[in-house]
């Protein structure tokens, strides 16, 4: 994967004076593939909906730069000896942008969202490691039996079917990630859109939608880490031509080009503005078996 980046000697808030674009030291414009899917992590999640997530919302855990599993929302877990039993205490400084706490109530209500079929949930088979949540999809939502309790505002208790090795890492998936239960409601499906409604847990929040056009993530002074964020403001375009992109990236319309097109890096090589790094990728093909000479066994192997 190739990226660039115009901060070629980037000062303590992200910034360089070797930037072509004229964005402040402390913002970042960059592109993103036209807006799809939705921002409500129990529903239709596709690429831009990764960006609101990584930037807006934690969940109970999340990976260090190691890779291993650090505490997030969640300050403390525990489980049985089996490990069919995980219960999470979660921070007391947890805050919405608008300076509420978050509570379980707010992960549960993701959770049974995902789980009405009428939700649309792309993920919601990564619950079904939870005790009746599968019943509880094929039964049109009814979640009476959920392996899912909430003690009280600070404590979430999962009971799973079985021994699950890699729950921890469940935990990553957008049905896990909290929704506020007094604005995310199946009743208002249009509550995403709306910059006022949909209330942000991390280290930014949702500042403004230009449907078709823009998002943008401003800092959330109520995150209890927001002394470490020096990013004030992060725009995304959205742009559907790779060429478009570049073009843009060079005239400084852009800060930075992530997935670039393959060809810059021969464009780039040498440059301090471009940087590459190595991504996990499952590639498969998929035969039409009603077209011959698909449709022989053989052929196939």
């Amino acid at each position: 994967m190739a990226s660039l980046s115009a901060c070629g000697g980037g000062d303590s808030n992200g910034g360089s004076s070797e930037s072509k674009s004229k964005t402040a030291a402390n913002e970042i414009i960059m592109a993103e593939q036209p807006e799809n899917g939705e921002y409500d992590p129990a529903g239709a999640t596709a690429y831009v909906y990764f960006d609101y997530q990584t930037y807006c919302l934690e969940g109970l855990v999340r990976y260090a730069e190691d890779g291993s599993i650090i505490p997030a929302v969640a300050s403390t877990w525990e489980s049985n000896d089996d490990a069919t039993e995980w219960t999470f205490h979660l921070r007391e400084d947890g805050k919405w942008n608008d300076g509420s706490q978050v509570t379980s109530a707010d992960f549960l209500n993701t959770i049974t969202r995902a789980l009405d079929p009428e939700t649309g949930s792309w993920y919601v088979d990564g619950l079904f490691v939870i005790k009746g949540a599968e019943e509880a999809f094929n039964n049109d939502g009814n979640t009476e039996g959920l392996g899912v309790e909430c003690p009280d505002d600070l404590t979430i208790k999962f009971t799973l079917k079985e021994p699950t090795a890699n729950f921890l890492d469940l935990l990553s998936l957008p049905v896990y990630f909290p929704s506020n239960s007094k604005y995310a409601k199946s009743e208002d499906p249009e509550w995403d859109m709306d910059t006022t409604k949909n209330l942000c847990n991390g280290p930014f929040y949702f500042a403004e939608r230009k449907a078709g056009v823009s998002i943008t993530f401003k800092k959330n002074e109520n995150y209890y880490d927001a002394n470490k964020i020096n990013i004030e403001k992060v725009t995304y375009k959205f742009m559907n031509d790779d060429q478009a992109k570049v073009a843009a990236y060079e005239t400084g319309e852009l800060d930075a080009l992530g997935s670039a097109p393959y060809y810059v890096a021969d464009t780039y090589a040498g440059k301090s503005d471009l940087k590459q790094s190595s991504v996990l990728v499952t590639n498969y093909i998929l035969f039409n078996i009603n077209m011959e000479p698909f449709d022989d066994v053989k052929v196939r192997q």
